[in-house]
């Protein structure tokens, strides 16, 4: 009736306006529960996609649905302050593509996608450049000079000033070889010879001033890893042996100190063990073991919390279905901690790649896959370390 309130967790609901509402205020509701519900996208079901967190948004683009073999070039942004989801230009993005990789060039305010796979056997060298604050795409040509050959499953990182690709599959052959590209020049440099074997599902992070790659296959599973100084000609330099078992599949964090690497595939029903890899000390140090009920898997996410220093462990395949479970892992006192499972999101697995992130001090899920059956998501939830949390309820009253 006239002058009726509804609550709303969306600021801008459109549904609301369109039906004679009038937005009026906000207030914070407490929450007691560590899982909440994220509202509904506008995006359809897909796994495979990039996400990235700008500081202000969650912006999600591409994947496939596999059910269908549909793949798109489309995205949208969720603002974690607003609950409000809205659709990103598609004017100069990339070709719908599954498997790209995705960077954020903070200062400059745009994200680089590249690379990827359009189908099954067709990989891709080409992408664009997404400025977030003015909403348009610039397309990166497959043709320029130096242009790493097509490729998925490699990793890219980025320097402060360049995007550095390296590895990967073109699904035909793993490959060994990389680029740098500046995109202020917009230009390829190819990368000196590495002295890794050909790879790829490793792994990649950034030191601040070398990136470093390890795990892996090529056919065979991988234990080995190097650093490469993009600075004085470009070394290579091997990491030490490492206390893990081969195998691809993996997830790592970069806490700035350390690379984190937990997980995997290499064992049935896969690893769930994990080591750090101290940058200045080239040293590898094995964690603790996990809660029990935390079982191996692979195609899981690890997403690092920043400044309270933790390593959440979450969904992923144990080599028969799905997982819906997760596990937080302290880094300084090297402890675990099972995630509350209560009202958590649906089984999901990065193979089908979940979208993680960490954003506003809170954990995002969102999308991706599960099985059996075979099915693309597009819902999602947050998770919040402490409780209780607040979260804004917008009020509309009828007009």
């Amino acid at each position: 009736p006239s002058t009726g309130i509804v609550l709303s967790d969306v600021e801008n609901n459109t549904t609301l306006l369109s039906a004679g509402f009038t937005k009026i205020g906000h207030i914070s509701m407490d929450m007691t529960t560590n899982w909440t519900a994220m509202p509904s996208s506008p995006l359809a079901p897909r796994s495979a996609n990039i996400a990235i967190f700008t500081g202000n948004d969650i912006i999600i683009w591409g994947g496939v649905n596999n059910s269908s073999s549909t793949y798109y070039g489309d995205g949208a942004k969720f603002n974690p302050n607003t609950g409000n989801w809205s659709a990103i230009s598609t004017i100069g993005a990339p070709t719908a593509r599954a498997g790209a990789t995705a960077i954020l060039d903070a200062p400059n305010n745009r994200i680089i996608v590249w690379g990827g796979y359009s189908s099954t056997a067709t990989a891709l060298n080409s992408g664009s450049i997404y400025n977030y604050n003015s909403n348009t795409w610039t397309a990166i040509s497959s043709g320029l000079p130096n242009t790493p050959s097509p490729r998925y499953g490699h990793t890219a990182i980025w320097t402060g000033s360049q995007m550095i690709v390296w590895g990967g599959f073109n699904w035909t052959t793993p490959l060994s070889d990389g680029g740098s590209f500046n995109p202020v020049a917009n230009t390829w440099t190819t990368l000196p010879s590495s002295i890794l074997t050909q790879r790829f599902s490793h792994t990649a992070e950034w030191t601040g001033t070398e990136m470093v790659i390890w795990g892996g296959e090529n056919g065979n599973l991988l234990d080995d890893g190097a650093r490469y100084n993009p600075s004085g000609g470009g070394a290579w330099t091997a990491l030490s042996t490492s206390v893990l078992a081969p195998r691809k599949w993996h997830r790592s964090i970069n806490t700035g100190t350390d690379m984190i690497i937990w997980g995997g595939n290499g064992a049935n029903p896969g690893h769930n063990d994990g080591a750090k890899y101290n940058y200045t000390s080239n040293t590898w140090t094995l964690l603790s073991s996990p809660p029990v009920a935390t079982v191996g898997r692979w195609y899981h996410h690890l997403v690092y919390t920043g400044n309270s220093n933790k390593m959440i462990v979450y969904g992923g395949y144990d080599g028969s279905a799905s997982l819906l479970d997760g596990a937080i892992y302290d880094i300084p006192s090297n402890t675990w901690t099972t995630m509350n499972p209560v009202n958590a999101p649906s089984k999901r697995e990065l193979g089908l790649n979940t979208t993680c992130i960490w954003a506003n001090s809170k954990f995002y899920v969102w999308g991706g896959g599960s099985r059996p059956p075979v099915a693309a998501l597009n819902d999602g939830a947050q998770y919040s370390l402490t409780l209780p949390y607040s979260i804004p309820i917008f009020l509309y009253k009828k007009n």
